[in-house]
């Protein structure tokens, strides 16, 4: 089936002819993902981690790479965030393939709305991209060029 963002990225894909080759090999990553809360009895072992981050509303990617700057078994996770069907750009963590969105909990709309993964990475590698770009996100581009 195919989702709004899905619909976004062939968009881009036909529209953004200087990057249609990463558009098209992230078309081929979109995968839904279930978010579960930071308090997830599974997330036990990160909570110590968990409980040290102060997460902050409009910063996904500040607050995901944060993650795994405190613990390196935290993956790093890109794709969108469909708010009202609409795709917005957005970046949260994974752990021992449980995933969860410290950005979307602080604002209290957690699980409301469908999260598209594009790109999951070791925190090691996030951390690189990170310094690379002296930003703390998006790295989409980065991962899907050395795919």
């Amino acid at each position: 089936m195919k989702t709004p963002t899905h619909h976004i990225i062939e968009t881009f894909v036909k529209i953004d002819k200087q990057h249609s080759q990463l558009w098209e090999k992230a078309l081929k990553e979109v995968e839904t993902v279930k978010i579960v809360k930071t308090t997830d009895p599974r997330l036990k072992g990160i909570a110590a981690t968990l409980k040290r981050i102060h997460a902050k509303e409009k910063e996904c990617y500040l607050n995901s790479i944060g993650c795994v700057m405190r613990n390196h078994e935290i993956e790093y996770v890109e794709g969108y965030l469909e708010v009202e069907g609409v795709p917005i750009e957005h970046a949260w963590n994974c752990w021992n393939g449980i995933h969860f969105d410290l950005t979307e909990e602080k604002l209290g709309t957690q699980s409301k709305y469908p999260h598209r993964k594009i790109m999951k990475c070791p925190g090691r590698e996030a951390l690189q991209f990170a310094m690379l770009n002296f930003q703390s996100g998006p790295y989409l581009f980065d991962w899907l060029d050395k795919k």
